[in-house]
């Protein structure tokens, strides 16, 4: 009787410990369940980047932010900010033409980096991705005496979606 009362134990001891350890520890419900949450929002970043002469500072941008129009993108004039090094300068946007954002700073004086931040809506049952997102070319850069900086650039610093 003792042998067959063993002979039970074990494998049950044996269930119960590859059964029970489930790799524990936390995670987003993502990760334990599977389910992927659609993004509603995409943040995008811009920044301009290159070397200022020595004693100049930027006074003006003007640039165009693309995106593909045929991903349920949708952004309006105040979704576009000045933000990073841009804060407390004058943004305007232009979102009437579809698939464009056309963006104009005018500074008192900044250096290079984080200029303004675009949020789109993303419209439900699509899938945007950052490379949906380019700065068309031709941007313009200016200093504070109205001079054309050709050397610095203005680019995409990051895509967020939420």
């Amino acid at each position: 009787m003792k042998f067959r009362g063993i002979a039970f134990l074990v494998p049950a001891m044996l269930m119960a410990i590859l059964f029970g350890c489930g790799g524990g520890g936390g995670g987003n419900l993502t990760q334990q369940t599977g389910i992927v949450t659609q993004p509603t929002k995409a943040v995008v970043k811009l920044a301009t980047s290159g070397a200022l002469p020595t004693g100049k500072l930027i006074g003006g941008i003007e640039a165009t932010l693309t995106y593909a129009a045929g991903k349920g993108l949708s952004i309006g004039g105040s979704d576009a900010v000045a933000s990073g090094v841009g804060s407390g300068s004058l943004l305007a946007a232009n979102t009437n033409t579809a698939g464009q954002v056309r963006l104009g700073l005018i500074s008192t004086g900044i250096q290079t980096g984080e200029f303004a931040t675009a949020t789109f809506t993303i419209a439900a049952g699509n899938s945007p991705v950052a490379g949906d997102f380019a700065i068309a070319s031709g941007a313009n850069v200016i200093d504070t005496d109205s001079v054309a900086q050709p050397g610095i650039t203005v680019g995409i610093q990051s895509v967020t979606f939420q």
